[in-house]
């Protein structure tokens, strides 16, 4: 029976002295809000522009691959409508038009998501502050209220 509760006992000492702060108990302060906000905005207004000139990009090479599809194959109707010993007409070879506008409009989504985030964090850092509260310290055998700084976080439902 000893033994038993002596491997408990040394396994649970183990556990504890080889374990992970946990991350979640870490609070932020309104430096780390800001911090987050600016980057996240940063990424936003990236992402968003890259998006919408890829988007604008893919949208003229798709357009301009239409047009020059379209001229080929009246030219060659009317040449195969002539001649009809002619070679048939050629598959068409795309630029990849739309898929450039397709990834600049997720690109665009994201980055509005991002920007919408960055607003969040902006508004949690305005709500986290630091305010002094009254604790009771012990003082030459005397219980002595001071002031000590604490976060205050306050949350508006």
């Amino acid at each position: 029976m000893k033994q038993v509760v002596t491997a408990i006992v040394l396994l649970a000492m183990s556990s504890t002295l080889f374990s992970q702060q946990n991350a979640s108990a870490r609070s932020f302060t309104k430096e780390d809000y800001l911090r987050k906000s600016k980057g996240q905005r940063t990424a936003g207004i990236i992402l968003v522009s890259t998006g919408a000139t890829a988007c604008f990009i893919g949208t003229i090479a798709a357009v301009s691959d239409a047009v020059q599809n379209t001229s080929k194959e009246i030219s060659r109707g009317v040449g195969n409508a002539l001649d009809p010993g002619s070679e048939p007409a050629v598959k068409h070879q795309h630029s990849g038009g739309g898929i450039i506008f397709l990834g600049g409009a997720v690109a665009s989504v994201v980055g509005i998501a991002l920007l919408s985030e960055a607003g969040k964090n902006k508004k949690r850092a305005l709500s986290v502050s630091f305010k002094p509260e009254k604790a009771f310290q012990l003082q030459n055998y005397n219980l002595v209220s001071r002031s000590v700084p604490a976060l205050s976080l306050t949350i508006s439902l």
